[in-house]
Order: C-alpha cells, then sequence, then structure tokens
C-alpha cells in the first residue's frame, strides 16, 4: 500500500514538473514578443539561457518550439548592445549543445539577412565583449564544408575586417575563434590574396607559434597556415625565413597530440613543396616524415588518411625525401595500410569515403616511387601490388588514375621489376585505356607503355592492334598524348632489331613520320629526331633502308632544315642524326660530303653549347674513321 502511494505521489510529482516546466517555456518564449520592453526580454532570455545550459531536454523542447528563429528574430530587429550580448550569448549556448556545434539545422531565419547584420555589428563600436561574441556567432555560423564563409565575403569586402580580426587575434583567448574565421574566409581566393599582403597578421602567426604554451592556440594558428601556405607567395617566404616560427612547428608536430602534430606536418610539407626551407633545416623533413609514418601505422581514423595525403605532398618531387620515406620504412606502412583498409571497407557499400582513402594511399604510394628504386622494388615485391592493379579497372575515375599513376611510377623499374609488372597482368588495362576518352588517362597508359617498351619493344612490334592504337596518338591533338606516343615508339625502337625496325615503321609509316618531324612543338620534334637516330643505327643495310624510303635530297634537306633551327635540343639531335648517318657506308659518307652540309658541321664546333660541340665533333669522326671494307 505505502509503495503504490509512493509510485502515486511521484508520478504526480512528475507530472506536475512537466506541466510546470512547459508553463515556464511558454512564458519564457512569450517575453521574447515585440511587445515586450527591454528588461523583460532581457530576463526571459536569460530565465531560457539558464534552462537551457546542462539540459539536453529542455534545449530540445525549445528547439522545438521554434527558440532559435524568435532569438535570430530579435538579433536582427534590436539595437540595445546588452540586449544583442543576451541573444548572441543564448544562440552560442544552443549551438554548443547541438549535434555539429552549428544553428544552421535549427533555424529558418534567411542567412543573408543574419550576416549583414552581423556585418554591421563588427562595424560598430560596440564594446569588446560584444564583437567578442559576435565573432564567435559569425564562427558558429560558418561551420566546416559550409559555403557561408564565401557568400559572406562579398560583404565583408566592404569594411576592413582584418583589422577587427588581427585587435582581437591580439587576445590570446580569442585566437581558435579568429583563426577558425580566417581560415574559413581564406577558402576564397580575393580573402585569401589579401591575407597574403597583410604584413601584421604574418607577424601575428610567427608570434603565437613562437610564444602560445596552448595548445588548442597553436592549433588553430597552424590550421589558418596550412590554408595559407598552399600557394606560393610572399607570406610563405617570410614565414620561411623565421627560423623560430619554424622551430616552433616543428616543436609541435615531434611533441604535441595527434592532431596538433598532424597540422603542423601538414605545414612543413607545404613548405618544403615550395622550395622555401633552408638546406640547413632539411634534416627537418626526416623528422616529419616519421611523425607522419607514426600516424599512419596508428590506425587512428581520419588522421591516417589525413597523414598519407601530406605523405604524398611532402615526397612527391624531392628524391631526398622520397630516400628518407623509404628509409623509415613508409612504402611498407602504406601497403600495409592499403592491405588492411581493402579488407575492411567495401567501396560499393560504404561510397565515395573509402573510394577517396583507397584513392589517397595508392596516390601517396605513387609520390614515394616516382623517383626511389628501392621503394619501388619493395612496393612491387608486396601484396599490395595486385590491390593497385585490380583499380586500374576501377568504376570511379580518381581511383583509378591514382592506380594509373602508381603503375606509372613503377614501370620505371629495373628489367626483372619490369618483368614481374608485366606477369602480373598490367598490359590489358593499360592497352584499354589508351583509347579512354579520359585523355589524362590515356597520357598515362601510353606512358607506362613507352616506359614498359624501352626492355620489351618487340612485344610492342609484334602487336599490331595495339601499335595501330600508339600509332593513332601521334597525330592526337593533345600534346602531351601526342608526346607519349611518339615517346613509346622512339623507345620502341631503341636498339631494336632490324626486323622490329621494320614491323614498327609498315603500322608508323615514313608518311606519318615525316609529318611529325614537323610538329609544332620543339620538345616532340626533338623525340622524332630521336627516332629516326634509332632507324639510322645499326648496319649500312638499316640506313639504306632509311635513304630509299625518304630520298637522299629529302633526307638531308630535312637534317639541313633542323640545323637552322635556334632550339639547342633540336639542333644537337639533328647533329646526331646526321652523325648516325656518317657512320655508314662509303656512299652514305659522301652522300653527307656531296650535299654541302660539311662546313656548317664544322662550324658548330665553335659553338658555346657542349652538347652540339660533342655532337658535331662525332660527326666529323664518323666521316673520316674507315669502314670494314676500307
Amino acid at each position: 500500500m505505502q509503495r503504490d502511494s509512493f509510485l502515486f505521489r511521484l508520478f504526480f510529482s512528475l507530472f506536475l514538473s512537466f506541466v510546470f516546466s512547459s508553463i515556464m517555456e511558454v512564458d519564457s518564449l512569450d517575453g521574447l514578443n515585440t511587445q515586450s520592453d527591454i528588461i523583460t526580454k532581457i530576463q526571459a532570455i536569460k530565465r531560457i539561457r539558464n534552462e537551457v545550459v546542462g539540459s539536453k531536454s529542455r534545449k530540445k523542447s525549445y528547439l522545438e518550439q521554434g527558440a532559435p528563429d524568435k532569438f535570430f528574430q530579435l538579433l536582427l530587429e534590436e539595437e540595445d548592445p546588452d540586449l544583442l550580448n543576451q541573444v548572441i550569448t543564448t544562440l552560442l549556448s544552443f549551438a554548443n549543445y547541438s549535434n555539429n556545434g552549428s544553428l544552421q539545422e535549427t533555424s529558418n531565419v534567411q542567412s543573408a539577412r543574419i550576416f549583414d547584420k552581423i556585418t554591421k555589428l563588427i562595424q560598430s563600436d560596440l564594446g569588446d565583449k560584444l564583437t567578442e561574441n559576435v565573432l564567435r556567432l559569425f564562427r558558429v555560423l560558418t561551420p566546416p564544408q559550409s559555403n557561408l564563409g564565401t557568400s559572406l565575403n562579398e560583404e565583408l569586402q566592404r569594411f576592413d575586417l582584418f583589422d577587427v580580426l588581427i585587435s582581437q587575434m591580439r587576445k590570446q583567448y580569442m585566437v581558435p575563434v579568429v583563426a577558425d574565421i580566417v581560415y574559413e574566409l581564406a577558402k576564397n581566393g580575393e580573402s585569401r590574396q589579401k591575407i597574403h599582403n597583410l604584413p601584421e597578421f604574418t607577424s601575428m602567426i610567427s608570434s603565437h607559434l613562437i610564444t602560445s604554451s596552448i595548445e588548442i592556440c597553436q592549433t588553430s594558428v597552424l590550421k589558418v597556415l596550412y590554408i595559407l601556405t598552399q600557394e606560393k607567395s610572399d607570406f610563405v617566404n617570410s614565414i620561411a625565413e623565421q627560423t623560430e616560427a619554424l622551430d616552433a612547428i616543428i616543436r609541435v608536430a615531434r611533441f604535441s597530440d595527434a592532431a596538433s602534430r598532424l597540422m603542423a606536418s601538414k605545414c612543413i610539407a607545404n613548405l618544403f613543396r615550395h622550395n622555401v626551407i633552408p638546406d640547413s633545416h632539411e634534416h627537418y623533413i626526416r623528422w616529419i616524415i616519421a611523425v607522419l609514418v607514426k600516424l599512419i601505422e596508428s590506425k587512428e581514423s581520419p588522421l591516417d588518411q589525413q597523414a598519407t595525403e601530406a605523405l604524398g605532398v611532402l615526397v612527391a618531387e624531392s628524391s631526398m625525401a622520397q630516400r628518407a620515406a623509404f628509409d623509415l620504412d613508409a612504402p611498407s606502412s602504406l601497403a600495409k595500410m592499403l592491405m588492411h583498409k581493402v579488407d575492411h571497407i567495401d567501396i560499393d557499400v560504404d561510397g565515395d569515403d573509402s573510394c577517396q582513402l583507397i584513392e589517397t594511399i595508392i596516390t601517396s604510394l605513387a609520390a614515394l616511387t616516382s623517383q626511389n628504386k628501392s621503394s619501388r622494388e619493395k612496393l612491387i615485391q608486396s601484396l599490395a601490388l595486385p590491390i593497385i592493379i585490380q583499380h586500374m579497372d576501377s568504376r570511379e575515375t580518381k581511383l583509378r588514375t591514382a592506380a594509373f599513376k602508381c603503375i606509372s611510377s613503377l614501370s620505371r623499374s629495373n628489367l626483372h621489376d619490369k618483368t614481374t609488372l608485366i606477369e602480373s597482368s598490367i598490359s590489358k588495362p593499360v592497352i584499354r585505356a589508351l583509347q579512354d576518352p579520359n585523355q589524362s588517362l590515356a597520357a598515362i597508359a601510353i606512358g607506362i607503355l613507352s616506359n614498359l617498351v624501352i626492355d620489351f619493344g618487340e612485344i610492342l612490334a609484334k602487336d599490331r592492334p595495339t601499335l595501330d592504337k600508339v600509332v593513332n596518338l601521334t597525330s592526337s591533338s593533345n600534346k602531351v598524348l601526342r608526346y607519349n606516343a611518339v615517346c613509346c615508339i622512339k623507345n620502341a625502337l631503341f636498339q631494336a632489331k632490324t626486323q622490329d625496325k621494320s614491323l614498327v615503321m609498315k603500322a608508323f609509316t615514313y608518311d606519318r613520320f615525316l609529318k611529325v618531324l614537323e610538329d609544332s612543338d620543339n620538345e616532340i620534334q626533338v623525340q622524332a629526331l630521336l627516332i629516326m637516330r634509332s632507324l639510322l643505327h645499326g648496319s649500312p643495310e638499316d640506313i639504306q633502308t632509311v635513304i630509299d624510303a625518304v630520298g637522299s635530297a629529302e633526307l638531308i634537306k630535312l637534317i639541313d632544315t633542323k640545323l637552322e633551327q635556334s632550339n639547342a635540343n633540336v639542333l644537337t639531335q639533328a647533329m646526331y642524326v646526321l652523325c648516325n648517318l656518317a657512320s655508314g657506308s662509303d656512299d652514305h659518307k659522301q652522300l653527307v660530303i656531296d650535299q654541302g652540309i660539311l662546313e656548317k658541321v664544322i662550324s658548330f664546333t665553335a659553338k658555346r653549347d657542349t652538347s652540339l660541340k660533342v655532337a658535331s665533333i662525332h660527326c666529323i669522326r664518323n666521316l673520316i674513321w674507315p669502314n670494314e671494307s676500307n
């Protein structure tokens, strides 16, 4: 009986509490009506904020009743500083307890009007406290991945917001707030350029990096530094020249929490990519690579993925960094990461995020192996190779491109490792990609084929369908495709047997070849002249085959025309073509002499260009060198 009585009293008290709370919520919201005086509104706002703080259920109830809309309406309509300060503080309380820290999903008030009011408040001299809170609200209204910062930029260009931000950034406790705002604004190119041109901002960034002992301040500043150093600028040079600032970034990278270490490493990666880190600080790069490898091995998502991306950026164009990465076993770490991720995700089920993760890993592996022989050997011998080859047929364009880039790096390997690649069945996806509508992918594919045929030219010579595809690309309107196709034929002919030369030229034809020799691009002309060198290399019979196909007078005229060009590389290769022609029989030597080109050859021996001088001397040597019959 007593138990029933207790339960009844408990239920009744809870019921009364619920009814009372609902009445209080209604009364508090009623106090926000436009007819209420300022004191009544302030009291109602304080009551709501006190109820919301620490109570998710109350907050949810107020959200369901549209409280944020009422507060935004007050923000738009009121001008009293005290009331505005209470309104903004309460909006921030709602934001702090929302799922994503944003009020965007809880309000229907048009953002343009709110931004207009925020702009006016920031410009107004309403005191530091209100300015601080307005900036905090601005940060809440510009969450990551939003376009609100960009949409606000046009409004902010009407006055010098950055003076306000620099002033507020002098206060250490405001650094995280201001840094987040600057980060969002810096996504816009115009604002980023304006920040680059502010010496006060550069000194402020350096000062906080060097003097701040609060991790959240350092991490916030590094976040801004990262986005501002993605492009080469005077700002980048200024930061790199400050040794103390660089030392501070390295300290964060080595001794802070994982997120801070990652952000510091990404900043150093950007600076290194712009070639502004002094040679005396190259040991920094080894430290940063070690940090990134540890983050990759931690398997802590999403830090491992971001560390993988940063490592790829850091080593992409530096043989020194790639060598250091190999010494720290980065290729093995990434290969293991790739195998682990593939085993635990399904791209068809998990969607874009998992696809992007695999793409990031493979792209970084491509960077690690682009200039380092040892890394290529390790990756080719790993179990990750079949996974990369498998993704050469991916339906996702970016993932497929990443796989092709990685195989492109690996195709620069030695004969043994190239044999492994061919035995791993990379040929089929590469040949299919030659006719891919994505010309960038087709260019990579023919680049891979070009690397392989240096050692396996006879395979291409005897594969007429594939050879025809390559030949067709020599007349492509895309310069990269055209260049790679000509290189591929050049590599197939390098030190080729007479029979293989005949097979290649049967598909290529001399008519098409002569057109390529007149290409508007000098680099392609150079590759075409290298083809001519290979055709004229070997026995006198090989040389005579070219003369018969082109004509003796036409061949000398072609060479003579190239020797009139101003491009040094074209001149040098044309001289080597003549040099090979002069290495043939007495008739071939006499052909060079009789056509009146000899005086030009002799004149080149006095040129300053060493390569051209050496080529002309070789040509003269071949002309006076006796052949086997004499």
